[in-house]
Formats: C-alpha cells, structure tokens, sequence
C-alpha cells in the first residue's frame, strides 16, 4: 500500500501479500471448522468482572445526559472509576458512587470541561474550512481538544503553538487545544472457517484481506434480522451492494449489504454490515489462523470508559496469549482506552469515528494491516468465573508513528504494524446503521 509513508493506517492487507500469509484451503477443501468456545484461558486474565463493568456501562451512558459531566475513568492500578463532572456533581451521581460492586471502588473529581464542551470543539475544528486536508486526527481529552497535524502541512512553519493558538481563537473559542504535528493514517482473517460465522473470520473484500468483527444482524431491504457480520467500511468501499464477499479469498461469505452513511460534518463509522445465508454465532476467535478457539460475547460496549482495558484479535494480531497456538498469532490484549471520542482521517475525503483510541500497555507493534473489521472486545468474568468477551468495537486504523514498524508475530512483505489502534465504537453504528450484535 503506498499510504503507508503516511500517523494512523486503516489495517486492510492488499491480496497479494495477505496470499503469502498462510496456506489457505482449496476451494475443494469444504471441512466446516465451527468455532468452539471455551471456559478460561491462560493469559487472557480479566481485569473486570461482568458485573463491574456493568455498573461502569451503566453509569457512562446514565451520566452522560447529567449536566456538567465530563468523563468516566478507570484506574487499572487501583481499580477503581472517577466519575468527572464540571461544578457540583447532583445528588444522583453522588449516590451512583456510593454503589460500585464489590471490589471496585468509586468517586467523584472536579473536571475542567464538560465531555459536551469537549465534543463539540472536535466536531468544530474538523468542520471548520481552513483545516480540511491537513489535520489528521483530533480527540477529546480531560484537559481539551488533541489535534494532530499533517506533518507536511504547511500549517508546520506556524508552529504546533501557533496552529493551537489559531483553533482555539477562532474555532473552539475557549477551549484548550493541544497540537502536534504526525504523518496521516492509513488503512488495517482466519483461515479454514465456515459459518455460522464468529468474530476474527477472514473476508475477502476487494483488494484487500481484512478480519470481521462480531456476527450480526441486521434489517436489509425492510426485511429485520437478517443474519450477517460486522467489519470495516474500508474493507468493503466503495463495493456496490450486492458484492459477492469471500473467506480465503475463495469460499463464498455472503453479499455486501448494509454500509454506515456519511454524517453530519463529514463523519462516517467504519462499519459494514455483510449478509450471509448462515447464521451467526456470539464468539470470537482468540487463536492463530488455524485454531476453532474461542470465547464467548455476551455483552456489548457502546463507547469504552478511559483507562479500560481491550483485546484485539485480527487476523494477523500478535498473540500474547497461552492456548494451543502458532506462537505469536491470536488475541492481543492489554491495549488500554487513552480516548473515548476520537475521529480520524486516512485519505478518503471524510472523516471516520467516533471511536477510541488505544496504546498497549506494554508498547507491544501487534496490531496491523490485515486486522481491519476485526473485534475489539473487554475480556471479563462471567457469574461462573468463565472469561467472556463484550463487544466493543471494530479496528479500524493504526498510528504510523515512530512505534509503525516491524510487526510482532505475522510477518509478510508490505506489512507493518504499530501499539496504537483506533478502534470504531460502537455508539455511532447504532445510530446510523439498522444492525445489531449477536450475543452468546
């Protein structure tokens, strides 16, 4: 792919190179290879239990109309949740602290900006002329607006002070922003599989190998609940409807369906519903190209809190997980939520988000092209102390900073890989698209 001298990819893999990846089945070889989920997995260690997230789900999305609120975070250190709010937090919240599940505590800090403040100065600078083409990516963050200029903009001889000083003159007027200068983004499968389909499967889209994200449903010609899955937008554009996909480039998937519209202010989710004529089961593949394991979704995320930590599990993801497996392919976990309202753009005319952003803990290069569409998801403990999967989103684009470079565990010609994701919520796909996850 020529974009990638340009700091966020989408992670598609262009045929050729995803054909050197692995030794695909024939088109002869029809072994259906169902997902089998299982109970616990050594090394993917759950920080959170369902019950507590719950409570952090269910407390971001009921604050989030709350006058003054700024932001939900997380503490993976001291687990525990900060509920921000600008002014005095109202009696409810205060109440809302007071009743975290055992074992995570909860509190109230002064924030210096309301998340609707905050929001809007995002929309604002992406909206405003002057800056179209040449910022590449711009998030909220507790002390203002994070915008990311093209590094060979002409915008650099003002200077990263300047540039801040100019939006937040004349764009955001007030808010703080923080300006830095990078390269732009660009753009992000599992092998022998046949439905009823899993998240982590590869699909064939165009050009490119991509990953899907979680098996779906979704209503297509006014017809509810047609079986299908989620992946990428960029995998699957600018594909007609009806676009016959394939898994390993051979096999038939299923037909190209239901695409995010373009929004307001030029931001579109990167997401794709593709219908199949087999159903979808509420699982995630976790191993190498050529393991049926898995775990179990049984939640769903609309926008993951600061500070919680993801699992990402693209086709080609470098595994830092204990399973019968291929070492250095499968789930990649640890990635931790920096952002919680993010767009990015990587070369398409538009912008794509919200989303969130993520830096793995450890720095580890183990998301790359060839995992676009596939699933982000929050590993927690079931009841039964089982480790089960909520759905959180789907990658979408990686940082071409100075850590996109080799990548760890699938190598292939052309291929690179980095520690920072962005990862498509799933907030604005509810909005925009008549699609659902299906939940084990």
């Amino acid at each position: 792919m020529a974009a990638l001298t340009v700091a966020f990819a989408t992670l598609g893999i262009s045929s050729a190179a995803g054909a050197d990846v692995e030794s695909a089945p024939s088109g002869d070889d029809e072994r259906p290879i169902s997902l089998t989920p299982v109970e616990s997995v050594d090394g993917l260690r759950p920080q959170l239990t369902a019950e507590q997230l719950d409570y952090i789900i269910a407390a971001q999305e009921s604050l989030a109309k709350v006058p003054g609120f700024g932001y939900v975070r997380y503490d993976r250190q001291t687990h525990a949740v900060a509920f921000g709010f600008a002014g005095h937090a109202p009696e409810k919240v205060q109440a809302l602290a007071a009743t975290a599940p055992d074992g995570l505590t909860a509190s109230i800090e002064p924030a210096d900006y309301t998340a609707k403040e905050l929001q809007a100065g995002v929309d604002a600078v992406i909206a405003a002329p002057q800056y179209d083409g040449k910022i590449t990516k711009a998030y909220t963050g507790r002390d203002g607006v994070h915008v990311v200029v093209d590094e060979e903009s002409a915008l650099r001889a003002t200077g990263a002070a300047g540039v801040a000083d100019a939006i937040e003159r004349d764009v955001t007027q007030g808010v703080p922003v923080h300006v830095e200068f990078g390269s732009a983004p660009v753009q992000a499968s599992r092998t022998a599989h046949a439905g009823p389909w899993a998240g982590g499967t590869s699909i064939y889209a165009g050009n490119y190998t991509c990953t899907t994200a979680f098996a779906a449903l979704g209503a297509v010609g006014g017809i509810p609940a047609q079986p299908g899955i989620l992946t990428a937008h960029h995998c699957t554009d600018p594909l007609p409807s009806g676009t016959i996909f394939r898994h390993n480039s051979i096999r038939s998937f299923g037909t190209a369906a239901i695409e995010a519209p373009l929004g307001p202010g030029g931001v579109r989710a990167d997401a794709s519903f593709v219908r199949t004529s087999d159903s979808g089961q509420g699982a995630v593949y976790i191993g190498d190209l050529t393991s049926n394991v898995g775990i179990s979704t049984t939640g769903i995320v609309a926008m993951p809190a600061e500070g919680i930590p993801i699992c990402y599990s693209g086709l080609l993801s470098a595994g830092d997980i204990t399973i019968p497996s291929t070492p250095g392919q499968g789930a990649t976990c640890d990635h931790i939520v920096e952002a919680t309202y993010a767009v990015w753009d990587v070369g398409v005319g538009y912008y794509y988000g919200p989303g969130f952003l993520t830096h793995h803990a450890n720095h580890n290069r183990s998301v790359g092209q060839g995992d676009s569409g596939g699933p982000a998801f929050i590993p927690v403990l079931d009841e039964n102390d089982n480790v089960v999967a909520y759905a959180a989103g789907i990658i979408s684009a990686i940082s071409t900073n100075s850590d996109f470079t080799t990548c760890q565990g699938t190598t292939t010609p052309g291929r690179s890989c980095s520690d920072e994701v962005m990862a498509q919520a799933f907030s604005y796909v509810w909005e925009t698209m008549p699609v659902s996850v299906v939940l084990n």
